[in-house]
């Protein structure tokens, strides 16, 4: 989506592409661009195929070994008389087949208990890039709703001073009230140029989170008050302990530590396989 943008953009011979960007639409690019959800991704890909491998353990093993000899000169015990084939080979075949290996059955609960915290940790990872993305968003949203109040607070102090200097040249004022709004005004300037890094600076940390270009200039769209339910939302949602990733991911890690420990455990175990083996000799 955001390259086809820019490239149409690029297209047009726009200098610099903008992007208007809903809160919807800037969670779903976080969850598809974000290097740390891929991450976490490909580390549940990791596990399952580490988990493969271990209950490729306990599959048949077939060993088929073959040899052939050429005798250039076969052995003479007399004039004339000699013995043994000219062309010998060997084959032989082997089979295992583990029956009961304690060590592989608990390893699959382990390797279990992994992939379930490999989830979690991809589920908290989604959680936290959202939180981020939804922090960041509405900071832009608060940065750019208090250049407004502070450019709705200088227009009305130029009003102040305009009025007062007229009042003050008419001899209706003193000197000391237009020197009063001057000062006021001079001391609304410096918030607004901090209010204007303040949204260059949050806009450049919602670009990260959404793997952004820098020079892409993005738009947000609505206001704090239309977001308000939402954030209710989310507050209420977070009171609800059962589904608290931390908590689940201590669980998981409890879990997989007793898997650990009777682990170390089935070294003592005995191990049942069955096996055979067949040969042919010929010449």
């Amino acid at each position: 989506f955001l390259v086809m943008i820019v490239m149409g953009c690029l297209s047009l011979g726009v200098a610099e592409a903008q992007v208007s960007l809903p809160l919807d639409q800037a969670i779903e690019i976080a969850l598809s661009d974000n290097p740390t959800i891929k991450v976490a991704d490909l580390e549940i890909e990791r596990y399952d195929y580490v988990k493969k491998q271990t209950v490729a353990s306990l599959y048949p093993k077939l060993d088929v070994s073959g040899q052939y000899a050429l005798a250039l000169r076969r052995q003479e015990m007399a004039e004339g008389l000699s013995f043994g084939g000219k062309n010998t080979f060997n084959a032989t075949a082997s089979l295992s087949l583990p029956l009961f290996v304690p060590s592989v059955y608990r390893q699959m609960k382990l390797n279990e208990t992994q992939m379930a915290l490999a989830v979690e940790s991809a589920r908290a990872s989604r959680i936290d890039l959202v939180a981020a993305v939804r922090a960041s968003y509405y900071n832009v949203l608060l940065a750019e709703q208090s250049m407004k109040v502070l450019e709705e607070a200088i227009a009305t102090t130029q009003r102040v001073v305009e009025n007062t200097k007229e009042l003050y040249e008419n001899g209706l004022a003193a000197e000391y009230d237009y020197l009063t709004a001057e000062v006021q005004l001079s001391n609304l300037k410096p918030q607004v140029l901090q209010a204007q890094k303040g949204i260059e600076l949050t806009k450049l940390q919602l670009k990260m989170y959404l793997s952004i270009p820098e020079e892409v200039d993005i738009t947000v769209t609505g206001n704090l008050d239309d977001f308000r339910t939402q954030i209710l939302l989310a507050e209420d949602y977070s009171m609800d302990i059962s589904e608290n990733t931390t908590l689940r991911t201590l669980d998981l890690q409890r879990e997989l530590l007793e898997h650990q420990e009777k682990l170390i455990q089935t070294t003592r175990m005995p191990t049942v396989a069955a096996f055979g083996s067949i040969s042919y000799l010929g010449q």
